[in-house]
């Protein structure tokens, strides 16, 4: 009885040392599935995707011959001065007066604005007012979205130190919380506004504007503006599950097992971004067509189908600030909880730009990347793909599952 014990320990133990082995041989399996890369949907082959430490990287043909991108390191200005980029006596002796820069907008980026955040992404009334006390104290003048929109394309003038505060999605929290601090302060704004939910309240997700509303906060130089109809939203792209944003996408159609035709893709997106542009020329009597894309994603059919629409404003996700060239406008995201008025604001003041062993110019604008991994006798040099992506204004997506990264210029 005893040997048959041990016997049974015996086989126990190797079986589950089996188990075991086999464990790790599916783990490693898995992990040894090399990442696909996608550009607007197509696969791209030898790109030098290479993932390390969970972040993925590319190298520098890739950036430049498959993005049409420029990349290369940087010339400091002065050779005993490794930081480099330093003022001239003309912008400090402007930084002196207050004036922090020329013939350039910044606009600020809000979602939703509460009394008590529930996320980071949020801010908190409280925040929002000392953003405005801070624009108020340290010189700025935030100018309307009609003030905006004839300095891009009809080279009017703007303020020194100009601002365009922005709101995206129409919540209603920015009635109850937003509109009475702007009105304080005597500051125009923008919402770029989901219309499918004004028009029917019982959608699900966060309460948006009434007409009403909007008609009030407009006699106080609010504007409101297109944020589609009803494409804020992901859609499958192929029978797989994969989502991207509807309004770049051709989407998966499960019923028919089929994509959508590129006909029937453009008649969708022209279709909504007109019914909300008709609807708020009827409801609040714009003249003015503006978009801001969502979830800033945006490429060449969307430019096109906006064009054909005449919506000549376009607003984007990319960090930067605007000059009377960028027709497709940058916007610095103000709206986190976890963040004081000062880091947030601090961006539109100018500082001595630090050229590290991690700063290239990419397209000519300077970029310092958290990370370049050396060359080797395996790889070249990497650069850290949703870095590249962000600066160049691409829509980046990763699917987990099928370890997919989707690039849609």
């Amino acid at each position: 009885m005893k040997t048959l014990s041990h016997s049974l320990k015996v086989l126990i133990l190797f079986t589950m040392l089996t188990f075991a082995a086999a464990c790790s041989s599916i783990t490693a399996t898995t992990a040894a599935v090399e990442p696909t890369l996608l550009l607007n949907g197509v696969e791209i082959e030898n790109s030098g995707l290479v993932e390390k430490k969970n972040t993925m990287y590319v190298p520098a043909s890739f950036i430049t011959e498959t993005l049409g991108a420029s990349i290369e390191k940087p010339k400091v200005t002065n050779e005993n001065d490794e930081s480099g980029l330093q003022p001239d006596a003309e912008q400090l002796e402007e930084l002196d007066m207050g004036v922090y820069y020329r013939n350039q907008v910044a606009v600020l980026m809000y979602h939703a604005i509460m009394e008590e955040p529930t996320d980071a992404s949020i801010i908190s009334a409280k925040q929002f007012r000392e953003h405005m006390q801070w624009l108020k104290e340290e010189g700025f003048t935030p100018i309307s979205i009609e003030q905006y929109d004839a300095f891009i394309h009809e080279a009017a003038e703007v303020p020194d130190n100009a601002v365009l505060i922005t709101f995206d999605d129409g919540y209603e929290n920015f009635y109850t919380y937003a509109f009475p601090i702007l009105k304080e302060f005597g500051y125009a704004a923008v919402n770029f506004v989901i219309v499918s939910g004004v028009d029917d309240p019982s959608l699900p997700g966060i309460k948006k504007l009434s007409w009403e509303q909007m008609r009030e906060m407009k006699e106080q130089d609010i504007a409101f503006h297109n944020h589609t109809y009803d494409m804020h939203a992901f859609g499958a792209v192929n029978g797989e599950g994969i989502e991207l944003p509807v309004t770049i996408s051709n989407l998966y159609r499960a019923e028919d097992d089929r994509m959508e035709t590129d006909e029937e893709y453009i008649a969708r997106v022209t279709d909504d971004l007109s019914k909300a542009e008709q609807r708020l020329q009827e409801e609040l009597g714009n003249t003015l067509s503006v978009i801001a894309f969502p979830y800033g994603a945006y490429n060449e059919r969307l430019l096109n189908i906006i064009d054909s629409l005449d919506i000549r404003t376009a607003f984007t996700i990319q960090a930067g600030m605007n000059t009377a060239d960028d027709k497709l406008g940058y916007r610095i995201n103000a709206g986190r909880s976890d963040q004081t008025a000062e880091q947030l604001l601090s961006v539109l003041k100018p500082k001595p730009v630090e050229i590290t062993d991690h700063t290239m110019l990419l397209n000519g604008k300077l970029v310092t990347f958290t990370s370049i991994i050396k060359p080797d006798g395996n790889y070249p040099a990497l650069y850290p793909l949703r870095e590249v992506s962000n600066a160049l204004g691409l829509f980046i997506g990763f699917d987990k599952e099928t370890r997919t990264v989707m690039l849609t210029k």
